[in-house]
């Protein structure tokens, strides 16, 4: 598994005779930092499209984890008339591929654009990420192993729904919150699809569009593809090591029963 990160890692290093080399040179007789320095110096800096990127991630993060858990609560501790049957349609969606949304999205995100910046704007990644299926279902799952008698306890001491899920719901919810955080900000990072749908100006893009355009600019030079690949993918590492205990124990979670 991390034979690819060591390869791309190398690679970063090397010129480009060196790259394709076999037996591979894994540690590079001669390094090159200055893959690097070029990157930096891109028509469209680094630091604009992490900016763009963290941007875009960090509040479809915040608002899919305020949503999902709020929903989640209400599904798993509210009875009225049609949950079981709305939580379901909800859940349904997630058989729908992405790809087949995007054509009605475009159309909705054009009529919308009239009102608020929509095309060739953020908003176009953001709001679309501010609510998931999946976030509802695996956070209700998780609700649901919590004793009912600590929301009842709680009502009898005169907390209301709000106070329940913020003082007693998220704290014993912080594996599954951790492991849905974690697979919400990588799916958002990487995303390519949108941004090269909805965003058009080169200073908007993220950091898979831009290393995307870097390619079709500069053509195929795999030592600064990889160098720029290496940046990218910093910011999931350091998100992963942070929660990675959570995001285990949040995962075998429901594994098992009883």
């Amino acid at each position: 598994m991390l034979l690819p990160f060591a390869w791309m890692i190398s690679a970063s290093f090397k010129l480009p005779v060196d790259i394709w080399n076999f037996p591979v040179d894994w540690i590079p007789d001669y390094w090159y930092p200055d893959n690097y320095l070029y990157v930096f110096n891109m028509s469209v800096s680094v630091l604009r499209l992490y900016f763009n990127s963290l941007k875009v991630t960090l509040l479809s993060v915040l608002g899919a984890t305020l949503t999902s858990t709020l929903a989640a609560y209400g599904y798993s501790r509210i009875r009225f008339p049609g949950r079981d049957l709305m939580f379901l349609a909800v859940i349904a969606t997630l058989m729908i591929p992405r790809q087949v949304l995007y054509v009605p999205r475009f159309i909705m995100f054009t009529w919308f654009d009239k009102v608020i910046p929509m095309m060739d704007h953020h908003n176009s990644l953001i709001l679309p990420g501010l609510f998931s299926a999946f976030g509802l279902f695996l956070l209700r799952q998780f609700f649901l192993k919590v004793p009912q008698e600590l929301s009842e306890s709680a009502m009898i001491d005169g907390a209301g729904h709000l106070r329940i899920w913020y003082h007693i719901m998220l704290p014993l919810a912080k594996p599954a919150i951790a492991t849905f955080i974690i697979i919400v900000f990588t799916h958002h990072w990487n995303d390519y699809e949108s941004p090269l749908i909805f965003i058009r100006n080169p200073e908007l893009a993220t950091i898979p569009l831009g290393l995307a355009n870097f390619a079709d600019e500069r053509g195929l030079q795999y030592h600064y593809i990889m160098a720029l690949s290496a940046l990218a993918i910093v910011p999931m590492f350091v998100v992963f090591l942070i929660g990675q205990k959570l995001f285990v124990r949040g995962l075998t979670a429901g594994a098992l029963k009883g």
